[in-house]
């Protein structure tokens, strides 16, 4: 995560803003909670802070369903694809497109051993073993990633997502969006004090 601070100097006619970058922060935990504690250790006065984050991407409210379906079909069915694509690059470049493969070991098989067992009736190719071992496991991390998303998106969508279109905004009766408000003012709480007004907002967006 970058860290840049934006500060409002008043003692200037007119008024300026400016930024400072001051550094890239490792960050493990990216929920609210964990940005919130990568920050405390800056020492900062939370009362005195207002914060933005951006990650480059669009509000994807609403088309989390199909991208699911998309990806889960991926892993089902992008192996083939995703080996032809291979080929032709590994051919451009010269590459002999095969996977090699490892040696069979022989050893003695003594009397009482069994023979039939299935990993000996069905050998695994390096083809195979590549999809279970490489490309499975990587498409797995990016689905888990990807929902991780767009469940912080969801809990976005909860908070502000009344505020998102007019559309959004107009189709609800007065009850839901004064419950609305007054949930957002709820969520910007920091002990007594809130960033917004819930009775305040909902008789601006009323006009």
């Amino acid at each position: 995560m970058s860290l840049i601070v934006r500060c409002v100097d008043v003692s200037t006619n007119p008024i300026k803003t400016e930024e400072f970058f001051l550094e890239f922060l490792l960050v493990n935990d990216t929920t609210g909670q964990g940005l919130f504690e990568e920050l405390q250790q800056l020492k900062l006065d939370i009362d005195n802070v207002r914060g933005q984050c951006y990650d480059n991407g669009s509000n994807m409210s609403g088309k989390y369903q199909g991208v699911q379906r998309k990806l889960l079909n991926y892993r089902e069915n992008g192996f083939t694809e995703a080996m032809s694509t291979a080929k032709e690059i590994a051919t451009d470049m010269g590459i002999y497109p095969v996977f090699l493969e490892k040696r069979k070991i022989r050893r003695e098989i003594f009397f009482d051993e069994n023979t039939c067992e299935p990993s000996q009736l069905v050998p695994e190719s390096a083809e195979e073993k590549f999809r279970i071992d490489y490309f499975l496991y990587l498409v797995d991390q990016a689905i888990g990633s990807l929902r991780r998303r767009f469940q912080q998106y969801q809990e976005y969508e909860n908070i502000f997502g009344f505020l998102f279109t007019s559309e959004k905004l107009n189709s609800l009766d007065d009850c839901d969006l004064k419950n609305s408000c007054s949930h957002l003012e709820s969520i910007l709480k920091n002990d007594k004090f809130s960033d917004v007004d819930g009775e305040d907002l909902f008789v601006e967006l009323k006009k």
